[in-house]
């Protein structure tokens, strides 16, 4: 069954990726920086992680957001 080891497959990799990520320091590359908090996969961009510490966490309140998720593509830099 191609479809069963399709879906092992992607969730080895998420699970890879929160491995690598969650609780690592990550720089996007529109320069915002901090802790990665979490992964998740998303329907429109893939495979995506939120920080713990938002540039503008009061401007996100106002407009509704809870937490602001990146696409893994916007990593500059990982410590």
């Amino acid at each position: 069954m191609a479809y069963e080891q399709a879906v092992v497959n992607i969730l080895d990799w998420l699970h890879k990726a929160e491995d690598a990520l969650v609780g690592a320091t990550v720089q996007t590359f529109n320069g915002e920086a901090g802790t990665c908090k979490g992964v998740r996969l998303d329907d429109h961009h893939g495979l995506c992680f939120t920080l713990d510490d938002p540039t503008h966490p009061f401007d996100m309140v106002e407009r509704g957001i809870s937490q602001r998720w990146y696409p893994v593509s916007t990593i500059r830099s990982k410590a």
